[in-house]
Parts: structure tokens; sequence; C-alpha cells
């Protein structure tokens, strides 16, 4: 029974993780701290890029520059309702 119980806490723990993932990356875009540009970056490139709460390193897809990017959040059509 305990085996039962632990591995439902162990799905619910790592599908709540996912899906608080999958909101992060889709209610966010960066901005360019050279060139000014919002962009959203690809998941592989959102992934395995260095990050702080408010900052991920990644390259620019406009200008090139590999920086500290800024996060800003996205409006989204839930936010209207």
């Amino acid at each position: 029974m305990n085996k039962i119980i632990g591995a439902t806490m162990a799905t619910v723990i790592v599908a709540g993780a996912l899906i608080l993932t999958y909101l992060d990356y889709t209610g966010t875009e960066y901005v360019c701290d050279k060139c000014g540009q919002q962009y959203k970056p690809q998941p592989v490139q959102w992934t395995t890029g260095m990050h702080l709460p408010t900052r991920r390193h990644m390259k620019c897809p406009h200008c090139g520059n590999w920086g500290w990017h800024k996060r800003v959040r996205v409006p989204d059509e839930r936010d209207f309702i």
C-alpha cells in the first residue's frame, strides 16, 4: 500500500512540475539587452540556458548577442477575462 501512495505522490509532483514549466515557457518572452528586440527562444535554447529568476543567458536571434536577456511576461487572453 505504501508503494502505491509513494508512486502516486511522485506522479503528481512530476506532473505538477511539467505543468509549471509549460506555463512558464508559454507565458514569457525575453528582451535583448543590446538591440532591445523582444523574442521567444526555441525550447531547447530556453531549457539549456543558464538562468536567474528574471534573466536567462541566451543568444538573441536578431543581433546574435550572447547575454543575460531580461524576462518579460506576455499578456494572455486569460488576463482579460
